[in-house]
């Protein structure tokens, strides 16, 4: 009897250990499924800057803050139809802005209009699991909305090509933070490492904690200055993937980043943080 009971209770374990296995993972669209996708992101940034050749023409310090803050969300709706023969599957997107505000030194600015207030846009997902919007129809401007609108998508995970259990980590690129100084002429993308580990098992939906560091280094010629910009930056959050579904759920992270951009007599200070959050559900049409 005894015997049988330590049987039955190794058994019993090994039951558990493979419950909290995951399968092979893959992140991809299914066919005649609706998805419904909430976005929602901040930004403040901080600046500090000096010019000593402002001031020496204006006769003060050449000091200057700025301080922005951004605020957005949106409501993104994806109907895809039956795969076709090349696996590819046909897709109509919507959107609908829902929050827009921009602040600088606490001076709101006018809204954004939303260009895609009211229309369908056709496009296709391929068989990796990429989505393509259909421009040929479109505006210049309105084809630069549809871009970002298509950008916003939840990105499609690389999974590892095994099974994942509680603990296990895997390390993903991801875009991380784009220095953008238009009136120096730069605009710098830095991505980051990011580090999924896997936190919880429940009814078919996996949690990942996710973390990154990263730095921020670059040196460029701007109509005969040169321009060094130093700093780093890191990232925490959660990501929550539907076995079922084969679709993420939630991602949410916060961005810090702090760096300085010198040239010659002209110093700024940065300090931007960056929340995102998207939330996504998906059931059959």
């Amino acid at each position: 009897m005894k015997k049988l009971y330590i049987f039955s209770v190794l058994c019993s374990l090994s039951v558990a250990s493979l419950a909290q296995q995951t399968p092979v993972l893959k992140q991809k669209y299914l066919p005649k499924h609706t998805y419904s996708i909430n976005n929602k992101m901040a930004i403040l940034m901080q600046a500090t800057m000096h010019s000593d050749s402002v001031a020496k023409a204006t006769g003060g310090s050449g000091d200057e803050s700025v301080e922005m803050k951004y605020q957005a969300e949106n409501n993104t709706d994806l109907k895809t139809a039956e795969a076709s023969a090349d696996r590819s599957i046909p897709v109509a997107m919507s959107k609908t802005l829902v929050v827009y505000h921009v602040a600088i030194n606490n001076q709101e600015a006018p809204p954004q209009p939303d260009l895609l207030a009211g229309k369908t846009i056709n496009g296709t997902i391929d068989a990796a699991g990429n989505v393509y919007a259909d421009t040929t129809k479109t505006g210049t401007e309105v084809n630069s909305f549809i871009k970002g609108m298509v950008e916003a998508l939840p990105t499609s995970i690389t999974f590892p090509d095994r099974q994942l259990k509680v603990g296990d980590t895997f390390t993903k690129e991801e875009p991380g933070y784009t220095v953008d100084l238009t009136n120096q002429g730069i605009k710098k993308d830095f991505p980051m490492n990011v580090i999924y580990k896997l936190t919880d098992i429940k009814d078919e939906k996996l949690s990942f904690e996710t973390s990154s560091v990263f730095v921020i280094n670059h040196e460029a010629k701007y109509q005969g200055r040169t321009i060094k910009i130093e700093g780093k930056g890191s990232s925490s959050g959660k990501f929550v993937f539907d076995i079922g579904k084969s679709y993420p759920l939630y991602k949410g992270e916060q961005i810090d980043v702090a760096f300085e951009v010198n040239s010659d007599k002209a110093i700024a200070k940065f300090k931007n943080t960056v929340w995102h959050e998207a939330k996504a559900t998906a059931s059959a049409n």
